[in-house]
């Protein structure tokens, strides 16, 4: 397979990772507030309007859900912890409730609440989920990103001249990585699809 076609699978498989994700956790979220579980979740329910809210009148199954579950990713959980902190990253929220959302819409294609421009709510939603995730890990001192720390400039120098003294094809290659990944710094992808072809070494530098 060519490289960019592997990458294609690649992508795909973590796009399915993340739907699985959203589900699974979705069904923590039922188990714990009485909700229905996912096989039971239904155009049905979903579009009923049994609950009054005062700001905004009857409000939907579906908009309840919504609610609820986007509280359940904001709070601090054992089951949700990850590596960095007790608390999921804005970046790690967002997504797990956009692709419960993606995979609800996928199930129930003709459900209106969760198509434009009827999900306007949905959209308010996902922003609050964003920000209030921000804003709790900054004050707990939380990571914000689920990323890798940085690498430090003078880190690199020290492992350029480490390679510089092996004096040899294989570790001049490698500082040429290196170098080529610092100053790529949020491009990674496409530093992924990179050939020796599209380098040049400047002897000015």
């Amino acid at each position: 397979l060519a490289s960019r076609e592997v990458e294609e699978l690649r992508n795909k498989a973590k796009t399915e990772d993340g739907y699985k994700r959203g589900i699974k956790l979705y069904e923590e979220f039922a188990r714990a507030n009485s909700f229905p579980c996912w096989q039971n979740l239904s155009p049905e329910y979903l579009g009923k309007h049994p609950v009054r809210n005062e700001e905004e009148g009857v409000v939907s199954n579906c908009h309840s859900l919504f609610r609820r579950f986007a509280a359940f990713l904001l709070l601090p959980d054992i089951s949700k912890k990850t590596k960095q902190g007790s608390s999921f990253t804005a970046g790690s929220a967002g997504q797990y409730f956009s692709n419960f959302k993606s995979t609800l819409q996928k199930r129930f294609p003709s459900f209106k609440y969760l198509s434009s421009p009827h999900d306007e709510w949905y959209d308010h939603l996902y922003r609050l989920v964003k920000s209030t995730a921000n804003e709790r890990n900054m004050k707990n001192g939380d990571p914000l990103s689920d990323g890798s720390d940085s690498i430090w400039r003078d880190i690199l120098i020290s492992l350029n001249l480490y390679l510089v003294g092996k004096n040899s094809a294989k570790y001049h290659m490698l500082r040429a990585l290196f170098c080529s990944l610092y100053h790529a710094v949020g491009r990674a992808s496409e530093t992924g699809t990179l050939s020796w072809d599209n380098m040049v070494y400047n002897t000015s530098l």
